[in-house]
């Protein structure tokens, strides 16, 4: 696990996704796989865009992976709204983002949230703090939930079911189930998980999240006394 340090924090903590849920994986296989494919007739699901390329799984992630710690990932776009929303939801939570890439990536992996995120959401926090759990072999490996119980994780986002379940045992109350239409997500093959909020784009989430008294219809957050 790659981390800052872990310390108290004045407000409460959200643990955010980042694949599929910030980023468009489709979008970010587009740029190096060959023939330059238009990244929304991909398929969602990686095994299967392996298949399609004629490459191994362990063969393809090796590929991403070198991609991601190009200089051109920091040019891939976040998903619509989520610099905006996720600045508004700043000024309530701590955002902590945890992502199951290998560690190999976690220095370009920040650049790209400092690059997207860091005037939205860093000038309300003292650093982002970036957690990658991947092992170095494989993804989607590890658990995030000695990240949600380390930080007493109030709320989290993901698009992974796994990550839901380990958020309900950990004990986080407010838990986002991010499936996007767009992006193929899980809920096309089960239910939302058991206490989980469906959220299918930023507004959404943005919905969830924040108290009405967040937005006055123009998108400026009121802030009360409660929130500081």
């Amino acid at each position: 696990m790659s981390s800052g340090n872990i310390s108290p924090e004045r407000k409460p903590i959200l643990i955010s996704d980042i694949d599929a849920f910030l980023i468009d994986p489709r979008e970010i296989n587009a740029h190096w796989l060959p023939g330059e494919p238009r990244y929304l007739d991909l398929p969602a699901d990686e095994s299967a865009m392996a298949e399609v390329y004629g490459m191994n799984l362990h063969e393809f992630y090796r590929k991403k992976d070198k991609f991601l710690n190009s200089s051109e990932a920091i040019l891939i776009p976040p998903i619509k709204d989520s610099p905006e929303v996720l600045g508004l939801v700043a000024i309530r939570f701590e955002i902590i983002f945890a992502s199951a890439r290998v560690p190999n990536v976690h220095e370009s992996t920040l650049a790209w949230l400092e690059e997207h995120y860091g005037n939205a959401v860093g000038n309300l926090q003292e650093e982002l703090k970036l957690f990658t759990i991947g092992s170095e072999k494989t993804h989607y490996l590890d658990s995030k939930e000695a990240i949600y119980r380390a930080f007493g994780a109030e709320a989290m986002a993901d698009d992974k079911r796994q990550h839901h379940i380990e958020a309900r045992n950990a004990g986080v109350s407010t838990r986002i189930y991010y499936q996007d239409s767009r992006l193929g997500g899980e809920s096309r093959s089960g239910a939302t998980p058991e206490g989980s909020h469906l959220a299918t784009n930023f507004q959404e989430v943005k919905t969830i999240i924040l108290p009405p008294d967040y937005s006055n219809g123009d998108d400026t957050p009121k802030v009360t006394s409660a929130d500081l």
